[in-house]
C-alpha cells in the first residue's frame, strides 16, 4: 500500500509541476475522471498513513474514508450522467474535484 501511495503522490506532484510549467492539464472529461480517481486513491492512502501514525483517530479515519468513498461513487455517477448530459457531468465533476481538494488540504494539515 505504501508503494502505491508513493507512486500516486509522485504522479500528483509531477502533474502539479507540469501544470506550473505550462504543460496542459486534463483536457477531456475522461482524463478529469482519471485525475479525480487518483486524488481519491491518494487521499485514502494518506488517511491510512495518518491513522497508522496516530495523527488522526480511528473515528476520524472512518469519517474521511467515507468522504473519499462518497466522492468515488459520485465520480462514477458523473460518468453515467455524461452519456446524456455532458455539460451537467462536467459541472458535477468540477464540484467533486473541489471537494476532494478540500479533503486533501485538510489531510495535509494533519501531517
Amino acid at each position: 500500500m505504501k508503494s502505491k501511495l508513493s507512486i500516486l503522490t509522485l504522479l500528483l506532484v509531477l502533474v502539479a509541476g507540469c501544470a506550473a510549467l505550462g504543460v496542459p492539464q486534463a483536457d477531456t472529461f475522461n482524463k478529469k475522471v482519471v485525475a479525480a480517481n487518483a486524488i481519491v486513491e491518494s487521499a485514502a492512502g494518506t488517511i491510512a498513513t495518518l491513522a497508522g501514525a496516530g495523527k488522526i483517530s480511528t473515528e476520524d479515519a472512518h469519517k474521511y474514508l467515507d468522504q473519499a468513498k462518497d466522492a468515488a461513487h459520485a465520480i462514477d455517477v458523473t460518468r453515467e450522467v455524461y452519456a446524456t448530459n455532458p455539460g451537467e457531468a462536467e459541472n458535477r465533476l468540477g464540484a467533486i474535484i473541489v471537494g476532494l481538494n478540500a479533503l486533501t488540504a485538510l489531510l495535509e494539515a494533519k501531517k
